[in-house]
């Protein structure tokens, strides 16, 4: 896609006469480039936590229902440094939105530092049309303020999009806690009789113990349990599964809007 250039100042050489450029959205894809950073330190301190050494594997049984639970205790907790790069990454896809929209109002506003063109949120389809009442889109060309209401950045919409913005602007005890554990696991060679399994995700982070499956089973049945944990968001944030994927959804949701907003910029002005 061919970039918008504006020619902000102009001067004569003696080999003849150029330009000095600006490209005004690189510097919400350059605030991307730093998310994709973010993520690639996130997944290296998650890969580092759930490494076989750091933690056992434990089955307990529950007293009171006889089932046996399976847990996961791992010896270190989880890296402050972990959660605060799972926050920079939500904060820096956010803030690539506003960037793109502020570059998308400039060239087409006419306006040298337009205030109303931030990316409008709402948890419904009603709270965000009431953002957009107040009047904080009103440098945004139409076209543009059409794609970004098609984009249906409220809850029951993109759900990606939501998330990103709520964890962004959460409060911060919540913003210091998006990453939590969450585990898959194998079952290996064995006899299983009258079994059921019942998948858990119960996190203590006071203890260290993730409990990741309970098993009803008969004395006949036996066999082997691979537990394979790994780092996942809270699902109290609205978004649940392996936080690299997460983090990868959330990355390509900013991009795509991103590149959206300059090609929709570029048809506007033409």
């Amino acid at each position: 896609m061919a970039s918008i250039r504006l020619i902000t100042s102009s001067r004569r050489s003696a080999v003849g006469s150029f330009c000095i450029m600006e490209k005004p959205f690189d510097s919400a894809k350059l605030i991307l480039q730093e998310a994709e950073e973010h993520i690639g330190t996130f997944n290296a301190l998650a890969e580092a936590f759930v490494r076989p050494n750091n933690w056992t594997h434990r089955v307990d049984v529950d007293p009171q229902t006889g089932e046996q639970v399976c847990k996961i205790i791992f010896k270190t907790d989880i890296p402050p440094k972990l959660t605060m790069r799972a926050y920079d990454i939500f904060r820096y896809a956010r803030d690539a939105l506003d960037h793109a929209l502020y570059a998308s109002a400039k060239l087409t506003s006419g306006k040298e530092d337009p205030k109303r063109c931030k990316f409008p949120f709402g948890d419904t389809p009603q709270e965000l049309e009431s953002e957009i009442d107040q009047r904080k889109c009103e440098d945004l060309h139409a076209q543009v303020l059409k794609l970004v209401i098609a984009s249906k950045p409220y809850e029951a919409g993109d759900r990606t999009l939501w998330a990103m913005n709520k964890i962004r602007n959460g409060d911060t005890h919540k913003v210091l806690t998006p990453a939590t554990v969450g585990s898959g696991y194998g079952i290996g060679n064995g006899v299983m009789n009258n079994v059921m399994l019942v998948s858990a995700n119960e996190w203590r982070s006071t203890s260290r113990q993730l409990t990741y499956l309970r098993i009803s089973m008969d004395a006949a049945s036996q066999f082997e349990l691979q537990p394979a944990p790994t780092i996942a968001i809270n699902s109290a944030f609205g978004l649940g599964g392996p936080a690299s994927q997460r983090f990868r959804d959330i990355h390509d949701t900013a991009s795509g809007l991103v590149a959206a907003v300059e090609a929709a910029t570029v048809d506007a002005i033409k």
